[in-house]
């Protein structure tokens, strides 16, 4: 079974994007903290107080994914759960980009908690009752929703040119992973003439490519929400992002 079953040799992460994924939980947390003393500070019908709110639950939530993928990178054998990890990162960093770029659409995404209760209450009746908000108007929900249909047009939105390709690379392909598709077959099958082989873990090896692009998406994310809501952590998220290409470079994952 050796020559059926392959187990792919993945180089460990890198120590010192180990301790960038330290560093960058950190300002997480502080985000965290002053995106809450923002918001409690902000009147209810200010027009940026989705956003704040986005910022909050983006910013919990990939201090937490950040941290797991980490410890799953750390000696290289797990970089398949790594690349779902790095396709929630992608997606969070790209909707909150959006809600930069466009504003609306931070109230919008968040009048789709509506829909999406509705959907929930109709198959568990009795269970959950959501408390919506009386304000609702479901034209207008519909009409700025379909501004931006999917995920597709939304990187369109972002990333101009190169949505075509962030959008295989990081949505795409990790997500057969997630959804158990088709293209699920390219990490695992492996087919040599009449042969075909079993990669049992990821046929791909690039831990610290992998965890590199993940630190791009968290301090981009960073990024933004400071700059967005002009918080105190701008200056140490900037300093980090610096000091992180300087290591990207030496490593060979960044090029002059």
């Amino acid at each position: 079974m050796s020559d059926v079953l392959i187990q792919s040799e993945h180089e460990p992460l890198d120590d010192e994007l180990k301790r960038f994924f330290e560093r960058t939980a950190d300002v997480l947390a502080s985000i965290r903290d002053e995106v809450l003393r923002l918001i409690r500070e902000t009147p209810e019908d200010a027009e940026n107080k989705n956003l704040m709110r986005w910022a909050i639950m983006y910013a919990v939530v990939l201090r937490d994914i950040g941290r797991s993928a980490a410890n799953l990178l750390s000696d290289g054998s797990h970089s398949r759960a790594a690349l779902m990890l790095r396709r929630a990162m992608f997606e969070y960093r790209t909707r909150f980009r959006l809600f930069v770029i466009d504003p609306s659409q931070a109230s919008t995404a968040m009048d789709e908690f509506h829909d999406l209760g509705r959907k929930f209450e109709r198959r568990v009746p009795g269970q959950v009752t959501f408390i919506r908000d009386p304000n609702f108007k479901q034209d207008r929900y519909d009409a700025a929703r379909r501004k931006y249909p999917n995920f597709s047009a939304i990187c369109d939105a972002v990333y101009g040119g190169d949505a075509p390709e962030y959008y295989a690379h990081f949505y795409s392909y990790p997500g057969s992973l997630l959804h158990g598709d088709a293209m699920l077959s390219m990490d695992i099958l492996k087919v040599d003439g009449d042969q075909e082989g079993v990669h049992v873990n990821s046929a791909r090896p690039f831990t610290n490519q992998i965890g590199g692009n993940m630190l791009v998406f968290l301090l981009d994310f960073s990024g933004d929400v400071c700059r967005s809501l002009d918080l105190p952590s701008r200056r140490v998220v900037e300093v980090i992002g610096k000091e992180f290409n300087d290591r990207r470079r030496a490593i060979g994952l960044l090029e002059d």
